[in-house]
């Protein structure tokens, strides 16, 4: 175990973090250290275009972890591969998580790479973390998205405006009530023809 980082070695990251994504379409976001990152390394770890790389990034072969950041309030992560991991050549490690924008805008996106660091003249070690990846990313409107989520999150507002202001309830009863007086019109129509037909003259006209 090194005691400072500039005793660690030198590799690249990589990552897939794309420029553009849109609100609630999960993305796969990949990430990773090795001493050089390869497109042959790259179709190993089946990480597609667009990739980023960073040069110069300080690594521990015994074990790396790294961690992606972002706005809670813009995103949710679930981790698919987690935890420390060494960086082997020939056996390149990753780091995955499907990242959901929540909202549209442009919001931080951090991947952290941590190692344990020996304290010098004792036996206990810490952790010191390098970014190796800060930038904004745009999200885009998702129509379908938000209109869900505004009917969702103010629901019982426009259920108030589209009953409790009996604007629906009115028309729904003047349309009952039209359809009753027609159909007591029509039997009104009914009795007085049937009426006509008992009265003598017509039986006869009817024999």
């Amino acid at each position: 175990m090194r005691c400072s980082l500039e005793d660690l070695p030198l590799g690249e990251s990589f990552h897939n973090i794309p420029d553009r994504m849109k609100a609630d379409v999960p993305v796969l976001v990949k990430a990773g250290i090795a001493p050089s990152v390869t497109k042959q390394l790259l179709e190993q770890l089946d990480v597609k275009d667009p990739v980023s790389t960073e040069q110069n990034v300080r690594y521990d072969p015994l074990g790396v972890e790294i961690k992606l950041n972002v706005d809670d309030k813009m995103f949710k992560v679930r981790p698919v591969t987690e935890g420390r991991k060494p960086i082997i050549p020939g056996d390149p490690a990753i780091w995955i998580w499907e990242l959901t924008p929540l909202k549209c805008g442009k919001a931080l996106i951090t991947i952290q790479a941590f190692v344990e660091l020996k304290v010098p003249g004792i036996d206990d070690s810490y952790r010191k973390d390098t970014i190796v990846f800060s930038e904004e990313r745009e999200v885009q409107i998702n129509l379908g998205y938000t209109v869900s989520q505004a009917v969702s999150n103010y629901w019982k507002e426009i259920s108030t405006f589209l009953f409790g202001s009996g604007s629906i309830a009115a028309g729904f009863k003047f349309w009952i009530d039209r359809k009753s007086q027609q159909e007591k019109t029509s039997e009104k129509g009914q009795d007085v023809v049937g009426f006509a037909r008992s009265l003598p003259g017509n039986k006869k006209n009817n024999k």
